[in-house]
């Protein structure tokens, strides 16, 4: 019976140190009104279960015009400008 008890503790110990975890590789896709956005320098990732996006490329798609994104390399941050129509014009 004490063969059986080592035999089976060798096991689990061999199990739990012998495991490796393994990840599934997650690919994010983004689409804003039945449109897939496209990332063309960094691609969207999961870390830590938070998904990140980068905004430069899904401002263009909601603003519709790129040049309302720029990147600020001074400051590391993006700035968002949105052209709004005055009334009086």
């Amino acid at each position: 019976m004490k063969i059986i008890k080592k035999l089976f503790l060798a096991a689990v110990i061999f199990v739990i140190f012998v495991s490796v975890p393994v990840y599934a590789n997650q690919t994010v896709s983004v689409v804003i009104d039945g449109q897939r956005v496209n990332f063309p320098i960094q691609s969207p990732v999961i870390i830590d279960g938070r998904t990140l996006v980068p905004v430069r490329y899904v401002m263009e798609v909601l603003l519709n015009d790129p040049d309302n994104v720029e990147y600020d390399r001074a400051n590391n941050q993006v700035n968002i400008f949105e052209t709004v129509a005055r009334e009086d014009e």
